[in-house]
């Protein structure tokens, strides 16, 4: 199997049977391609995608899903030689823009892989006409690790219902506890928001969010999803005649669990700011760890003497990282001079230091990221809490430290609730009114 990179100028007028999830005008390779349809690539319109969670028919049995997540997107054509794709998860829009393709030689197939952005992971597999099938992998759990994956043209829908059926009402705020199969299960929030047989919401957990979610009803039974590349959630739940409910969760290919949810719109979580502290507050927060170069960075390098900081602890396979780091991006974009710095430390499930490094310097380039991007290691939690002795209980990706111009810890905030949730807003509230009193401090000194 072998892929040609498309190249994002004017092609040549031949038509092609091709997924392309690309911006920008297509680069013709008439050796790699089967005249097929009427279309300059792939049909226009929505698409309806799935991932086969679990192949283990004893393990699906319970489920009406039978562990298929289902997802769409969109082909949208700018011009007759231009599209580009939209994966859809409630209000966010994913746009997917690298794509090679190719011909397996050795069964005469057309083939197509989609890399997505800012997470590394892609789409390899075999198209003709309206349908794609092949993987979904994710080098950062491992070389083998993957998920089968089709795709057909022309279907809209989300999950499969029976058009005939009622629907119950999902709506409202839910305290949930996942994993109660287990001797300590989590508390979290389910947020749900229902028109007819349509929902949308999140889950809120002590750490951050499930991001966007959505799906569908069908009499007693809900059905969510979510993909953005990293995430691949399902969640199905069904309301029992007690009101509450009873479900399952699968996380990609290797994770499932059971929960529950009760009816309370009063039920809170704790606070972000109160979770991880420190060992002795008074001596200086300190690290040394090289960036994308290799060189040494500390608070101590003249770059960030006297000068109020932002350090980011993160992964760029986490996506409440990704949600952080979207925000923080989009502030020192509107603020040039914020008056603090900001460093931003990656610990990464890549074993290999390599790979690791590049997968952070594709990152910083994908958020267009100004300030200094460095290496920790491993993302094991043990490696993270011997990294930064200082810390009481580091317990999640991101984590957000606020420190003053001496570099003493002034406050710190533990996961992060995104744009799917709303606690987003009052963060940016929260962030800004720290950062003032940060910059006001070193400013009137």
């Amino acid at each position: 199997m072998f892929y040609h990179q498309i190249e994002t100028r004017p092609g040549k007028s031949a038509q092609i049977s091709l997924f392309g999830f690309v911006l920008g005008a297509l680069c013709i390779f008439p050796s790699c391609i089967k005249i097929t349809n009427s279309f300059n690539a792939i049909p226009p319109g929505m698409w309806r995608a799935t991932l086969e969670l679990s192949i283990d028919s004893a393990d699906i049995a319970e489920e009406h899903t039978k562990g298929i997540l289902p997802f769409n997107f969109e082909v949208v054509y700018v011009t007759p030689d231009s599209f580009h794709v939209v994966i859809q998860n409630s209000t966010e829009r994913i746009v997917c823009t690298d794509i090679e393709f190719g011909l397996d030689r050795q069964i005469g197939r057309d083939t197509i892989k989609i890399t997505l952005p800012a997470f590394g992971t892609y789409f390899t597999g075999y198209y003709e006409e309206d349908a794609i099938q092949g993987f979904w992998w994710d080098p950062s759990r491992g070389s083998q690790y993957r998920v089968p994956f089709k795709a057909y043209h022309g279907r809209e829908y989300r999950f499969a219902l029976n058009a005939e059926a009622s629907y119950n009402n999902f709506s409202g705020n839910w305290k949930a506890l996942f994993s109660v199969e287990t001797p300590n299960p989590e508390s979290a929030v389910l947020v749900l928001n229902q028109q007819e047989k349509h929902v949308t919401g999140t889950i809120l957990t002590e750490t951050g969010d499930y991001r966007f979610l959505e799906g569908n009803v069908e009499n007693e039974r809900m059905y969510l999803s979510t993909f953005d590349g990293s995430h691949a959630y399902l969640f199905e739940a069904k309301l029992l005649p007690d009101s509450t409910l009873s479900g399952v969760y699968r996380s990609g290919n290797h994770y499932k669990t059971y929960w529950t949810a009760t009816r309370d719109a009063n039920f809170k979580l704790s606070d972000p700011y109160s979770l991880t502290g420190l060992k002795d507050a008074s001596k200086p927060f300190t690290f040394r760890f090289p960036n994308i170069k290799g060189d040494t960075i500390s608070l101590n390098d003249v770059r960030y003497t006297d000068k109020p900081k932002i350090v980011t602890i993160f992964g760029t396979w986490c996506p409440n990282c990704l949600d952080e780091n979207a925000f923080l991006s989009d502030y020192v974009k509107k603020h040039p001079d914020p008056g603090v710095e900001i460093i931003s430390i990656a610990f990464e499930r890549q074993p290999d230091p390599v790979k690791a490094l590049q997968a952070i310097r594709n990152y910083q380039a994908h958020f267009q990221i100004p300030w200094e991007m460095l290496y920790g290691g491993s993302s094991n939690k043990q490696h993270v809490a011997a990294s930064f002795p200082m810390l009481e209980n580091f317990i999640s990706f991101p984590t957000m430290l606020f420190l003053d111009k001496d570099n003493r810890v002034i406050k710190i905030h533990t996961g992060f609730y995104g744009p799917a949730t709303d606690k987003y807003i009052g963060f940016k509230e929260e962030f800004e009114n720290t950062v003032r009193i940060l910059s006001s401090a070193k400013s009137s000194e």
